[in-house]
């Protein structure tokens, strides 16, 4: 399989890394996400910085597939979408 050098970091940023955490997201970190949500809006990688071993993709998929559907439509918006 050969990849070109960004294909190479992508790679390594969003799986290989060692200080990458595995498993599902926990109640604590749920909670943070809420939070730094209701701060920052849909800026992923500004949010994942706050928790650290979490990718901004993580974070926007886990926020899409488990967190919205639990919220009434004026608590997010998708106007915003980083």
């Amino acid at each position: 399989l050969q990849r070109c050098g960004k294909s190479c970091r992508l790679r390594w940023v969003n799986y290989l890394r060692p200080d990458l955490k595995r498993g599902s997201i926990t109640p604590e970190e749920e909670r943070l996400i809420l939070d730094l949500h209701a701060r920052f809006g849909n800026r992923w990688s500004l949010i994942a910085e706050k928790i650290p071993g979490r990718t901004d993709n993580e974070i926007k998929n886990f926020w899409r597939s488990r967190i919205r559907k639990r919220l009434p439509p004026s608590q997010y918006s998708d106007d915003h979408e980083a």
